[in-house]
């Protein structure tokens, strides 16, 4: 019985010191594996000139959009002047002309991508754009108007053809008592006298304005939530909320939560009524997958 014991006892050592052993290969071939380390591509998207036209006296920013593991980031100009924070650079030239910037991304593999794009700097007078926060818009409702320019001490001048506009300089807010098609001007001057304008179109209905129904993200697993916002213009509105088939949503007014334990396929709804009784029904479909 004894020597019985001891072979027992010396087989409990070994495969104690097999199992060990074989966990740590596993271990260190895990680690020294290449295959089974994830490994991103660099993919270089594109480089923008956020601002394509700028004066003398402004920055030019531009971005670069690249993914990839441990990005470097390296811009280059033969003139002007280039200040830059890794996907983000200015540029900016005391000379007129069109300048050519590029932006050389490295990852930590050794692969490397270039792409260029031009600016304009120039002395003159610039009016990039004339934008509105909303272009549609209920009776009442209040939107941002903005103009975009560049220029030696310039001058805004507003007008519009109906409705009300309120501020001054570079951006205003309009709205509008009555539904219709307003059109606004916008006039910039500097100080040379140069002048420049733009126009733009705002719709305003009576009612309210559904812009969209969003799911973020529009597919989850199951236990995840998905968060639902109705995009709406308007006031005294009241939301009704329905999923086919029935999912957990938690929340009220324009924003709820969505949440199941299974997967399947949810369309969600979102009922929109005004206090006149006018209602405007969008829906957007969540997938839901199995964990």
């Amino acid at each position: 019985m004894k020597i019985l014991a001891s072979i027992i006892k010396h087989f409990r050592y070994i495969l104690v010191f097999f199992v060990l052993t074989v966990a740590c290969q596993k271990e260190i071939v895990y680690e020294e594996n290449p295959a089974l380390i994830k490994k991103n591509e660099l993919v270089y998207t594109e480089l923008k000139a956020l601002d394509p036209v700028v004066t003398v006296d402004k920055m030019a920013r531009l971005k670069a959009v690249a993914s990839g593991d441990s990005l470097v980031f390296q811009w280059f100009s033969e003139e002007g002047i280039i200040t830059a924070t890794d996907t983000l650079a200015f540029f900016s030239s005391d000379i007129d002309g069109v300048f050519s910037v590029s932006c050389q991304i490295s990852d930590k593999y050794g692969n490397s991508e270039i792409k260029e794009v031009e600016v304009r700097v120039t002395s003159e007078l610039v009016f990039t754009a004339l934008e509105s926060e909303e272009e549609t818009i209920p009776v009442g409702f209040r939107t941002t108007v903005t103009a975009t320019a560049s220029g030696e001490e310039i001058e805004y001048q507003w007008s519009a053809d109906g409705g009300t506009l309120e501020g001054e300089g570079s951006e205003v807010v309009f709205f509008a008592g009555n539904p219709g098609e307003y059109k606004l001007t916008c006039t910039v001057t500097d100080l040379a006298g140069e002048s420049q304008f733009f126009e733009i179109i705002i719709t305003v209905v009576e009612g309210f304005v559904f812009k969209a129904l969003v799911a973020s993200p529009d597919r989850v697993n199951a236990h995840e939530n998905s968060y639902l916002t109705a995009k709406v213009l308007g006031e005294g509105l009241s939301f009704q909320w329905r999923c086919d088939p029935p999912a957990f949503l938690a929340g009220s007014g324009s924003s709820i939560i969505f949440n199941i334990c299974h997967g399947d396929r949810f369309t969600v709804s979102c009922e929109v009524t005004d206090k006149e009784g006018n209602s405007e029904t969008k829906s957007v479909l969540i997938i839901v997958d199995d964990i």
